[in-house]
């Protein structure tokens, strides 16, 4: 729809100048206008397509059950992950305040406020 505009008011101005016809200075302002409004909307739309894409990338990951991928619940405490997943592959020191730890497994990494799970998220 944008190209059609651009290419519309290109063709205006290409038949007044063939067929001698003056375009109002009113016009010619509004299509300088207009043209490049018009070129950054198209430019700038793929982008939010992008962002649908992530989105739905999101919502594909594996359900926290049997039948998926289990990984701990926000809530749990260090010792109760440590009891049903083992140790972890890497535990990343405490950062900031409140303190933030990371501990990664093979197929998800978990992250602690204190002692209790704020947040699992799955290896893609």
């Amino acid at each position: 729809m944008g190209n059609h505009l651009i290419l519309s008011a290109e063709s205006r101005i290409n038949n007044a100048i063939f067929w001698g016809d003056k375009i109002g200075e009113e016009s010619q302002k509004a299509m300088r206008f207009t043209a490049p409004l018009l070129l950054a909307a198209i430019l700038v739309s793929p982008l939010a397509a992008a962002d649908v894409l992530l989105i739905d990338v999101i919502d594909e990951s594996p359900v926290n059950s049997s039948a998926g991928l289990p990984r701990p619940s926000n809530g749990q405490s260090m010792q109760t992950i440590r009891q049903r997943f083992g140790e972890p592959l890497k535990m990343t020191p405490w950062v900031g305040d409140p303190p933030i730890t990371r501990w990664a497994y093979a197929n998800f990494t978990v992250y602690f406020e204190h002692e209790l799970v704020i947040t699992s998220v799955v290896h893609r």
